[in-house]
């Protein structure tokens, strides 16, 4: 499994020899993950699923088959695949004269993720009611399709989700169109707006391996160095003489830098050395016993100060921080300068999610990516005779919210489906570890750290 919950997936059931490297994949999904949702003015029964997948090969996005009985027909079904290349979502509504189709009028584009929902709606408890599907793929107009359906439906139970295939057991309605397996990744999973983790709450599988996120090709590290990636991370093998993240620094031959400093050459002759926590001084001999953090900005050699901090758990679907802070100077402080962030640009197949707070033109900027696109809020300028300030931020879902100082409550909402953050990077307040825009994910940056 990568960091994004990626699976590599292929036909099971069909005997299909696939791409090398790919796999085999038949997943299913706790029925009670089908939230039935009930309007009693409607009376209608109904469902949302959003999965972000890419393929690498011919075959079918995720396999989902819904059997229920009803005592007016045999089964209802929920069925998306490609075809000829084209989302096609496929709803049976009780019967073989009333299955609805509804295809995207673009081809999938290999190796690359596409965004789909799939929304249903089954009338029930009325005498009479339509039958509805609608699908939508990346930001597309929404396609949706209907029937009238002339009995009055009981409330329907849903089975089980497949994604990628279906077990050779599994009973499927003869007109759910091909069943073939999926080759490729299936990124996000949301049914009702509820983000599941596809690995972690599946009920079974067969043959699934991690879906390789092709950093590398990027091109990532400088200097000659070579990129190396696994299922976990990547990293770069430096030259002799160059050492960061992606190989950007000059090694220092000679270190004068001394207990676990940071030797960053400057030029030829001049070195700096950026010291740990708890040391200070030109070479961080000196120990200094920190009660109450003061950050520095960003110095003269463009380094900030910083504190970093493990990554912060269950902060998915919610969270909410309070802080208070104290400019050092009015001027400097509010121009570009970041607070604190966590969060990752996406290589390949990982999400660019994160989260930041930081200063600019006089206000205080908020802004999260949960993968589907940023959000953000601005607040009105600072009252700069203030000496304290507070700030009161949140998320739930896509919902996001910020207070300032006694400023109104502001709100937001991300674009997109995706409502989780999923973000693995320590958490740094004032700074950042090696301050490159290029490592940090578009619309994150700040010129400057916290001063």
């Amino acid at each position: 499994m990568d960091e994004d919950g990626a699976a590599q997936v292929s036909d099971a059931a069909s005997g299909q020899e696939g791409d090398p490297g790919t796999v085999q994949r038949a997943r299913e999904t706790s029925p009670d993950l089908f939230e039935e949702r009930r309007d009693a003015s409607a009376g209608s029964s109904s469902l949302m699923v959003t999965t972000q997948a890419m393929p690498s090969g011919q075959g079918s996005p995720p396999q989902v088959a819904v059997p229920a009985s009803d005592e007016h027909s045999g089964e209802y079904f929920l069925h998306l695949y490609l075809l000829d290349g084209r989302p096609t979502a496929q709803f049976g509504c009780g019967t073989s004269a009333n299955i609805l189709t509804v295809t995207a009028n673009h081809s999938i584009t290999r190796d690359a993720l596409l965004p789909i929902t799939i929304s249903y709606a089954l009338p029930f408890a009325n005498p009479e009611g339509y039958c509805l599907i609608e699908m939508m793929t990346d930001e597309n107009s929404p396609l949706r399709q209907g029937t009238p359906l002339p009995h009055q439906l009981t409330q329907v139970t849903f089975g089980p989700i497949f994604l990628g295939n279906v077990p050779p057991h599994v009973k499927i309605h003869p007109s759910s169109g091909p069943i073939s397996g999926f080759q490729g990744c299936i990124r996000e999973f949301q049914v009702n707006n509820k983000e599941l983790f596809i690995i972690d709450e599946a009920l079974g599988g067969k043959n699934i391996e991690n879906c390789n996120v092709p950093v590398c090709d990027h091109h990532p590290c400088h200097n000659g160095g070579t990129c190396t990636s696994d299922p976990e991370n990547w990293f770069c093998e430096c030259p002799a003489f160059y050492s960061g993240k992606l190989c950007q620094f000059s090694t220092c031959e000679e270190t004068p830098c001394g207990n676990g400093a940071t030797c960053v050459p400057k030029s030829s002759q001049d070195a700096v050395c950026l010291c740990p926590y708890g040391r200070t001084g030109i070479l961080c001999n000196d120990v200094i016993n920190i009660t109450y953090p003061s950050y520095s900005g960003t110095d003269a050699f463009g380094y900030t100060s910083f504190l970093a901090y493990s990554t912060i758990p269950n902060i998915s679907l919610y969270y909410e921080f309070h802080l208070k802070f104290r400019l050092a100077n009015h001027d400097s402080s509010v121009e570009d300068n970041l607070i604190f962030f966590t969060g990752q640009k996406g290589q390949g197949l990982s999400g660019d999610d994160f989260l930041v707070l930081g200063l600019r033109n006089g206000s205080v900027v908020y802004t999260y990516n949960l993968g589907s696109g940023m959000a953000t809020i601005i607040s009105e300028p600072l009252d700069l005779t203030h000496s304290i300030h507070v700030v009161s931020l949140g998320r739930s879902l896509q919902e996001g919210w910020m207070k300032v100082d006694d400023h109104e409550n502001k709100t937001t909402r991300s674009p997109g489906k995706l409502v989780g953050l999923n973000v693995f990077s320590q958490f740094y307040v004032g700074g950042y570890l090696e301050y490159i825009p290029e490592l940090l994910p578009n619309g994150s940056h700040f010129k400057n750290g916290f001063l």
